[in-house]
């Protein structure tokens, strides 16, 4: 018997009485409607694999320079032809096949790698041929110049390719710094992501487990605590359905309406009381508080000291002014309350109230009549739920994930040695970036010098000059020439790892259904490793690996299956053995769950006699006197007076007050203040026993006020529904429809708690149990772990050295032209002598002052005769005289 069909039976069967241990074990949920309400799944462990992504530095000019890397492979990867590359043997990691693949099919392997190999050709033979083709450049170059006399001015166009060039050459120097930055970014985060590799992988390892163990406990809590908390909503509901089928009766008949009246008469009674009982206290409380402030009132001999203290505004200095509040209970209250007493509305309907009693009483005798049947069906359904969670249960723990275990543990058991090794590989790495850096840097100070420099004269030069900047070109040059085939080869090993590491395990896992070639390799490794019921390995059982596929299940159905929101539980097609899932049942077995609907809730018993006139003259008379009753109301203007009493003898902030001002004036005596803090101090337990009477009862006033206004009555009202409900009741055939509409509430609302719990479970297994949400997440923090977070860096080094190198070329061919330029002066130098009007004088003297005698101040310079204001950079390094520059121009312009 399957599943649903004992579920559905023993919704429809299922009677009152049941053994207490079905009900007590679980706690109950429910609404007040008696709808069964099950509490979701709080797993007891997260999941940590995702962790280090949270606790990351957001570089989303990182990440955009990666994606480009990304692209970049994409666009130069091919499908991996596995079959004729690999054998099975080489799969299992044997290195005689795979010296044995290399050396057979070496066609194969260049023809895969072919794209690859290109490019790490160009990179490696690129800067060779450059390196030599500009040695013999420079030799060819130097030859040329020996035999001829050197040219040290600008020729006519000079300045013109002098500005072009360095606009040129800007652009590449500035490329090549924001490389070399690059390079030192990635060089940082690859050394701290390879660090930390293992134990990222050893948390994603374990979340496996954590997904299997909740798993596990999900199933539980469907199959055993959520069924629990169906069975004792459907007891609570079995011991109730007489009170269920009267109550639902009334609604539908309009006699709700005498429950409402009866319950508000029936308030009244302990409403009086209450009222009775707060009077008495308020008495007390005004009693307490003019003791109280005849106490506070002594603090006046202390009047003087407070003032100076600007505390005599005080609320608790100033309770005097406290009165009793205003009259919060009108007079004749409890008189007014027990007129509505007095009434004895419950006696009036005391026939309609047994009749209704009677009808719940036999309605439940007769469901409690079947319960023998009731507790073998749910005993049945019971032991076949345990069974199946046993099953279930069984069936997940039996997954053996040990073989994860022994990938990662060796890695976290060897985590410090490979950490010291990645330290090391960081060492060379920071010199290799070191250089780059330094090499881009020079470039960019050598630029910087010939737009910023001056024009060199060879006379009094500083080091601001253009020639400067030609002497950086030229360090850099000749040591980018040295470094540049080195780092060519070793960018080169870079890409071919970095390159092929992605195209085979970034991008097949970021979209699997894209790379036919790597769902067919996950099936060979399916095959080859035994995770296939179809496959005869034996290292399913010497490394613990499951067997989880087989013939209908390849790992492109589980990664569809999860594409489209599918449970592992319906991918499988678990259902076909456990039968958890809504699929029906025999058309028989439908007909006599029908017929035990009927018996349940049908037979003589529950058929219902015809029910008297209760709208008498008795009934009518005390609904008019009822309407005619003023209900008192509470003086909610009191209330709030009384509620700001608490200020006036709330002791603790004027000890604040007091406490402070003493601490603020430690050397000036106090003893006005000292005393009234002492004698607050002695006042301080009264007033807080009063104010906890205050609090005490304004809360107990404020819900009489509400009690009050919810026996206010509209009597004309409620005598017409009275009235019409009684007729309605009166005629036997329209009351027969109402009871038996009672009655097919009650049934339709076991059968909805029943279908609820089927569709719960229906949800539950399609939706959450075995879900692929998790391993996907696991799956994508792996691969954030490996790839975005490890191997994009590696590929962003090889990448910024590959754009420097490549950048390297270009600005060695235009700094070797621009060294040529910057080194020349202008071409037509003119030296003007100034020669001094008085003979006497030599013109380079240059001190004149007050009181040197015959010795005169220099003459100044005649209106014929240009005349240049002297620089401070004159005054430091060129002519101190006041005369004219000894250039007709200036000559360290362009």
């Amino acid at each position: 018997m399957t599943f649903m069909r004992l579920l559905r039976s023993t919704i429809y069967l299922v009677l009152h009485v049941l053994s207490s241990s079905y009900a007590a074990d679980p706690p109950v949920q429910s609404n007040a409607s008696g709808m069964v309400e099950f509490e979701p799944y709080k797993p007891a462990e997260s999941y940590k694999c995702g962790q280090f992504i949270e606790s990351s530095i957001n570089d989303p000019a990182m990440r955009l320079f990666h994606r480009f890397n990304n692209v970049f492979i994409k666009l130069l990867s091919q499908p991996f032809p596995h079959e004729k590359l690999l054998t099975s043997e080489a799969l299992l990691g044997k290195p005689e096949a795979w010296r044995s693949s290399l050396e057979q099919n070496n066609q194969e392997w260049i023809e895969f790698e072919k794209y690859w190999l290109a490019v790490c050709a160009a990179i490696v033979l690129l800067p060779s041929v450059f390196t030599v083709t500009y040695l013999l450049y420079r030799c060819c170059l130097c030859c040329c110049r020996a035999s001829k006399k050197a040219r040290y001015t600008d020729k006519r166009f000079d300045r013109c390719q002098r500005l072009i060039l360095k606009g040129v050459l800007a652009v590449f120097v500035l490329v090549n710094v924001f490389a070399a930055v690059v390079l030192l970014i990635n060089t940082q985060y690859a050394q701290y992501s390879i660090e930390e590799l293992p134990t990222r992988l050893h948390y994603c390892v374990n979340d496996f487990s954590v997904y299997k163990i909740e798993t596990n406990e999900r199933i539980r809590k469907l199959l055993r605590d959520d069924f629990q908390v169906l069975n004792a909503t459907l007891i609570r509901n079995f011991n109730n359905a007489g009170a269920n089928v009267v109550s639902n009766f009334k609604k539908s008949s309009g006699l709700t309406v005498v429950d409402e009246l009866l319950y508000k008469t029936r308030k009244a009674d302990p409403i009086r009381r209450e009222l009775l009982d707060i009077s008495k206290d308020l008495k007390q409380l005004y009693s307490s508080k003019a003791v109280l402030s005849k106490r506070f009132a002594k603090l006046k001999e202390s009047e003087d000291a407070l003032d100076k203290c600007r505390l005599a505004s005080n609320p608790v200095l100033n309770n005097s002014a406290v009165q009793d509040s205003a009259e919060i209970l009108p007079e004749g209250s409890a008189e007014t309350i027990q007129q509505i007493i007095d009434l004895n509305m419950e006696q009036k309907f005391s026939q309609l109230i047994a009749q209704m009693d009677q009808i719940e009483s036999s309605i439940q005798a007769f469901v409690d009549t079947r319960q023998e049947d009731a507790v073998e069906r749910l005993k049945l359904l019971e032991a076949t739920l345990f069974t199946l969670y046993e099953n279930i249960s069984t069936a997940i723990k039996s997954i053996d994930l040990r073989f994860l275990d022994d990938i990662v543990d060796p890695m976290m058991q060897n985590r410090e040695k490979f950490r010291n090794y990645v330290q090391y590989s960081w060492i060379i790495s920071l010199i290799i970036t070191g250089i780059f850096v330094f090499i881009a840097l020079s470039f960019l100070l050598g630029l910087f010098y010939g737009c910023c420099g001056r024009r060199p004269s060879y006379h009094d030069d500083d080091c601001c000059v253009r020639s400067t900047g030609g002497k950086f070109y030229s360090c850099e040059i000749w040591m980018g020439l040295a470094f540049m085939t080195f780092f060519a080869v070793i960018t080169a090993v870079l890409l071919f790892v970095g390159a092929n590491a992605s195209s085979l395990i970034c991008l097949p896992v970021e979209d699997p259904l894209s790379r036919p070639d790597m769902l067919s390799f996950l099936d060979r490794i399916v095959e080859v490793y035994g995770l296939s019921e179809d496959a005869k390995s034996p290292l399913s059982q010497n490394h613990h690996i499951p067997q989880i596929f087989n013939a209908k299940h390849r790992p492109v159905d589980i990664i569809k299956g999860c594409k489209r929101g599918a449970t592992f539980y319906t991918i499988f097609g678990m259902d076909k053995k456990f039968q958890l899932l809504n699929q029906g049942g025999p058309k028989d077995e439908y007909d006599g769950l029908n017929e035990s609907i009927k018996r349940l809730m049908a037979g003589d018993a529950m058929q219902l006699n015809n029910m008297p006139n209760f709208y008498t003259s008795d009934v009518e008379t005390a609904v008019q006197r009822l309407g005619e009753i003023n209900v008192p109301t509470i003086n909610k203007a009191g209330i709030d007076e009384l509620r700001s009493w608490t200020s006036h003898f709330d002791v603790d902030p004027l000890l604040h007050q007091l406490r402070k001002i003493t601490a603020e004036k430690s050397t000036v005596a106090m003893p006005e203040v000292d005393v009234a803090i002492a004698y607050l101090e002695a006042l301080k337990p009264d007033a807080q026993v009063l104010l906890t009477q205050m609090k005490d009862i304004t809360t107990r006033l404020e819900k009489l006020g509400l009690d009050l206004e919810s026996m206010q009555l509209n009597a004309t009202d409620v005598a017409s529904q009275l009235q019409h409900t009684s007729s309605l009741l009166a005629s036997g055939q329209l009351s027969d429809k109402m009871y038996g509409s009672a009655n097919q509430v009650v049934v339709d609302q076991l059968v909805a708690n029943i279908d609820k719990y089927a569709q719960h479970v229906n949800h539950s297994m399609m939706t959450e149990i075995s879900s692929c949400v998790p391993i996907s997440n696991i799956a994508e923090n792996t691969r954030a772990a490996v790839c975005d977070y490890t191997l994009d860096p590696f590929n962003g080094v090889w990448m910024a050295m590959a754009i420097s190198l490549l950048l390297m070329l270009p600005i060695i061919m235009l700094s070797t032209s621009l060294m040529r330029l910057y080194a020349r002066i202008h071409p037509f130098p003119k030296y003007i002598i100034n020669e001094p009007s008085n003979e006497a004088t030599f013109a380079t003297d240059t001190i004149y002052g007050p009181g040197l005698g015959d010795q005169r101040r220099p003459p100044k310079p005649s209106s014929s005769t240009p005349y240049t204001p002297v620089s401070n950079y004159a005054n430091n390094y060129g002519y101190q005289e006041f005369y004219p520059s000894p250039y007709g121009h200036n000559n360290r312009g362009n």
